[in-house]
């Protein structure tokens, strides 16, 4: 009589399945596939998201504008009529060191409250600088003192967004090289918008103005600067929407992960509280 043939197989697969899709679910990337956004990347994978260019396009239109301006306090408040730019640079460094102090806590009661996706922040901050930029391009009495507060409060949110962001959605594994790749911003923002835009723009009307040294003054001097970056964030308002709409259901996830995580230590709780009072 024949032996009855062996079951056991398909059972191996079945659990081989259950642990690969209890692994996706976790976030670690299964050998075989490529990671999916929210899973651990490499450097070379997260290069091959679109994800990863939207954030770095979108970091370079609000930190490299904003660092511009900071740059360039001192010859934007003497242009404006301004003896001093020390009072500049203080509001845009003590507005930018509470900002960071605050806007991961802020980030992060949101997303466990209610999903909300960190770019949300990055567009809101766009949206913050254009106002900033146009108030400092009508150079109204002021200005100078909205906008630097603004520009530090946005280059802050910007950065921090950026970062904390890059960590969601490629994981720990090559966090520190993709965090390094995403600050190349801030020299390449410098060439561009300082070295280039600032420079040239200011140079064109300070050549026509005569017994000046070269020094331009007046709202002219710096007000197409403004009005440029000021497209720059509005551009970069449109990839950040863009990565709230791709991001929304990572961020869901994570929602319901820590949801999930305060429910159970909520019923831990009870369950320590009602056995001391049983003990009792």
């Amino acid at each position: 009589m024949e032996e009855p043939e062996n079951t056991s197989e398909p059972e191996e697969v079945v659990v081989v399945v259950e642990a690969t899709d209890a692994q996706a679910a976790e976030g670690v990337p299964v050998e075989g596939r490529q990671p999916v956004i929210g899973e651990d990347h490499t450097t070379w994978e997260a290069f091959r998201k679109l994800d990863f260019w939207l954030l770095f396009v979108s970091f370079l239109c609000g930190v490299g504008t904003s660092l511009a301006v900071m740059n360039n306090l001192e010859e934007i408040a003497r242009a404006l009529g301004y003896a001093d730019a020390y009072i500049f640079m203080f509001l845009a460094s003590i507005s930018g060191f509470f900002t960071c102090i605050l806007s991961g806590s802020v980030q992060e009661y949101f997303i466990k409250k209610v999903g909300m996706p960190r770019p949300v922040w990055d567009a809101a901050s766009k949206i913050l600088m254009v106002i900033g930029y146009i108030v400092m391009a009508m150079a109204l009495p002021g200005s100078l003192y909205i906008g630097s507060i603004i520009v530090g409060i946005c280059y802050e949110i910007c950065l921090v967004v950026t970062i904390l962001t890059a960590y969601d959605l490629f994981g720990l594994k090559c966090f520190g090289t993709i965090h390094n790749i995403l600050l190349v911003n801030l020299p390449l923002s410098c060439f561009l918008f300082s070295g280039l835009l600032a420079r040239i723009l200011y140079n064109v009307p300070a050549k026509w103005m005569a017994g000046c040294n070269n020094a331009c003054i007046g709202a002219h001097c710096y007000g197409t600067v403004f009005v440029v970056m000021a497209i720059a964030c509005v551009i970069g308002f449109g990839l950040d929407v863009s990565s709230v709409i791709r991001t929304k259901s990572i961020y869901a996830k994570i929602h319901s992960s820590k949801s999930s995580e305060i429910s159970m230590r909520k019923v831990d709780a009870n369950k320590l509280s009602s056995g001391q009072r049983n003990h009792d």
